[in-house]
């Protein structure tokens, strides 16, 4: 599974629920088919659903991405400092 990153200052939520094993194995194998050759970029990923962050975050480390997460626009700007 991807590792997703966070804020080394603790301005971003690292607590969240991990799928199950079979969800993973599943969603990676489509999702592996989505990695194209490009730039890996450095993204930002800032949404107060939980779900939906931590989704995102997955799915664009699986294209090789580096990610960062936030739950709210004062933790993302805490977090642009450092990323």
């Amino acid at each position: 599974m991807a590792q997703v990153g966070f804020c080394t200052k603790g301005c971003c939520s690292s607590n969240h629920d991990k799928p199950d094993d079979f969800a993973v194995v599943q969603g990676a194998s489509k999702l592996s088919s989505l990695k194209r050759e490009s730039i890996p970029r450095r993204i930002l990923v800032v949404d107060d659903n939980e779900t939906a962050r931590i989704s995102l975050a997955i799915l664009l480390e699986v294209m090789g991405h580096t990610v960062t997460t936030a739950s709210s626009g004062v933790k993302a700007l805490q977090c642009v400092a450092t990323f």
